[in-house]
């Protein structure tokens, strides 16, 4: 059976009800000049079957006028959207923006891109993978390409392997304890494999992930290019830095990887 690339999550905004209560998550978007993107990102948001939730976008210096008025829109979408505007530094340090500016009280961060989508039940499923594995750092499921390239992204979990290869988004559930231990992203150069380069800070401090073996993440592909195509632009210094950070992991870690069956081979289905 193919997979539905239609059934994108966030191509409307549901009415949840849900009584006021501190955030236990803060979902953190960097946003530039991604007006196009950002209503069905934050809708795919407010969906969720978790309601415990603030979102933290932050604008990283957007110029684009209309980017800038759908922003504003969004912003008073519901009361749990908090927008923050700086001047531009690349998606490390405006993650690192929004966590610093979170709630106290939040236990994890959910790193999530402005034209990026999450199923319904991704908070709810990673917010008890990682409760009821206090070790783990993070959490993440399989994934879907869509948009310029459909596909379906299922890989087996290997630290092993991403030393070597990076196979995970930044999409991610993130205890924010995992995350200060390594003082969050922390790099300051623009693409430069910023995402590969934090989950390998993890795994040198013991960390290991909790894979949820479905497809609850949404990774759009524009054909105008990306950050991770930059970073293959910027192949060289991302390497060097990559490497340095690899070095420090002594020891394998083992994730957490459910429903516990292993995939005959790393999967990558495409579709026309």
């Amino acid at each position: 059976m193919k997979f539905n690339f239609e059934l994108e999550p966030g191509k409307e905004l549901e009415v949840n009800d849900y009584n006021d209560h501190l955030p236990l998550i803060s979902v953190i978007i960097p946003f530039y000049n991604d007006g196009k993107y950002i209503r069905q990102s934050v809708y795919s948001v407010l969906n969720q079957t978790f309601p415990y939730f603030e979102i933290i976008i932050v604008d990283d210096g957007s110029k684009d006028k209309d980017s800038l008025k759908e922003l504003d829109v969004v912003s008073k979408l519901d009361n749990r959207i908090k927008v923050f505007h700086k001047v531009n530094e690349g998606l490390a340090a405006t993650r690192d923006y929004g966590a610093n500016v979170a709630s106290e009280c939040t236990k994890y961060y959910l790193f999530i891109d402005s034209d990026d989508l999450i199923e319904k039940t991704f908070m709810e499923c990673a917010y008890w993978s990682l409760e009821t594995n206090k070790d783990a750092g993070w959490a993440y499921s399989d994934s879907v390409g869509f948009d310029a390239m459909n596909y379906t992204w299922n890989k087996w979990f290997s630290s092993k392997k991403e030393k070597k290869t990076n196979e995970l988004l930044a999409l991610s559930l993130v205890r924010k304890d995992a995350y200060n231990s390594v003082n969050g992203y922390e790099l300051r150069e623009k693409s430069v494999n910023e995402d590969w380069n934090f989950w390998l800070k993890l795994i040198s401090k013991g960390y290991y992930p909790v894979h949820m073996s479905f497809y609850a993440q949404w990774y759009r592909r524009k054909k105008n290019g990306s950050e991770l195509a930059k970073s293959v632009e910027n192949r060289k210094r991302s390497l060097e830095i990559i490497r340095s950070t690899a070095k420090n992991i002594k020891k394998e870690v083992v994730a957490v990887q459910f429903p516990e069956y292993k995939y005959e081979k790393n999967t990558l289905i495409e579709f026309n």
